[in-house]
């Protein structure tokens, strides 16, 4: 198993198609987890020369990208309400993305969703080499209704979810391959409480993928200075050796 980086790195050399998606009330699947229903990498990108605007992305979401958004500035905070997304289909995961715009510079983003009670937290962060493979169109999102808001004054006001260390899972049988996706659930603290196999390309390496998980250790998201229970896609690559 090599870091998460490294695996989904193989999934933007596969083809991918992107398209604009409503969000129809009642379209969502009907059973969806509870626990793992905010287990997901969600993260907010910045635009180079436009403070004001982010681009938004979820991976393999458990519903449609339907809810509300809350964008935070330094002192005021804007809301939204989502209309339509671009999903774009990778071989192995979903990803669906819009454009967040603000009248004010956009320091991180809450996402509530239509079908579960919980609430995606990221701070905004630079694109990076992997985030520059996904210029697609994208519907814009205008966040309005200004509140004023405290400003935070911690040194970190946000931390994204990222993995510490992970063991090395083993595959149950020689000579199998394939990609596993695991959805975790992780408290304010960092540590795991739920997984969901998210995708897999070989139902025996679910368990040692599972358990890769559970025994890994995460770093705790921050979201304007306070820990909030986060979510983080664990991905392996077996390769049949």
């Amino acid at each position: 198993m090599k870091g998460a980086a490294g695996v989904v790195s193989l999934c933007l050399a596969m083809a991918c198609v992107a398209a604009f998606t409503a969000s129809p009330a009642g379209a969502d699947p009907p059973a969806i987890d509870p626990n793992t229903a905010c287990a997901t990498n969600f993260s907010a990108l910045r635009i180079d020369g436009d403070p004001n605007a982010v681009v938004v992305v979820a991976d393999d979401l458990a519903g449609t990208f339907s809810g509300t958004v809350t964008a935070y500035g330094h002192q005021t905070k804007w809301t939204g309400t989502i209309g339509r997304a671009a999903v774009t289909e990778y071989e192995a995961y979903s990803e669906a993305s819009l454009i967040v715009r603000a009248d004010g510079p956009i320091e991180g983003v809450e996402y509530t969703p239509t079908w579960a009670s919980c609430t995606f937290h990221a701070g905004t962060r630079p694109r990076g080499g992997y985030d520059d493979h996904r210029d697609i169109q994208r519907p814009v999102l205008v966040v309005t209704s200004p509140v004023a808001i405290e400003p935070v004054t911690c040194t970190v006001p946000f931390r994204s979810t990222g993995v510490v260390h992970a063991p090395e899972p083993i595959a149950p049988q020689s000579r199998v391959s394939g990609f596993v996706r695991v959805a975790v659930a992780l408290d304010d603290q960092g540590i795991p409480r739920f997984t969901r196999v998210v995708s897999s390309q070989a139902a025996v390496l679910n368990t040692p993928s599972v358990n890769a998980a559970r025994q890994s250790t995460y770093t705790a998201t921050v979201f304007r200075c306070q820990p909030v229970p986060g979510g983080y896609e664990f991905a392996v690559m077996f390769s049949g050796n």
